[in-house]
């Protein structure tokens, strides 16, 4: 899809002829925060109710803000909104400041987050994994530098 297509699609997707008897589909209530923590349940790799109290949280691809307003309303200390679409930018907006149009690709390696979204987003899973990989060379980079420098002052 075309990032013009892409735009043409959010600027209209919440318009009220669109969603029918849908209106509540993007509206951040009560369950919507149920919807998105129902998504843990019964998962392989989620022993526990996550807790996103204090988090920093990075909403990758986040369309209007569906999910960014869920981990607002469960008392996220920060969340950091991106998506490649402008109208879906300019929606996400209202709900936080913290929005911005950008692309995954030039995300800084040194920041730091305690949770990170890309739901529903094609293509940010193979950004993702690119960048969790250069993010584990780096990181393993630097458990050798720091071995090297143990046995290089005698600590074996």
């Amino acid at each position: 899809m075309k990032m013009a297509e892409f735009d043409y699609q959010w600027k209209y997707t919440l318009e009220k002829e669109d969603l029918e008897n849908e209106e509540d589909k993007f509206e951040c209530n009560e369950k919507r925060i149920n919807e998105f923590l129902g998504q843990f349940k019964n998962k392989s790799w989620s022993f526990r109710k996550p807790s996103f109290k204090g988090k920093i949280c990075l909403d990758a691809g986040c369309g209007p803000g569906r999910w960014t307003c869920a981990l607002q309303k469960l008392n996220a200390s920060k969340v950091d909104s991106f998506d490649l679409s402008e109208e879906a930018i300019a929606r996400c907006k209202k709900i936080n400041p913290d929005a911005y149009v950008f692309n995954i690709m030039e995300l800084k390696e040194n920041k730091i987050y305690d949770f990170v979204l890309s739901w529903g987003v094609k293509k940010a899973v193979c950004y993702m994994l690119w960048f969790m990989k250069r993010k584990m060379i780096c990181f393993m980079k630097d458990i050798e530098v720091n071995l090297q420098k143990k046995e290089n002052n005698g600590n074996h």
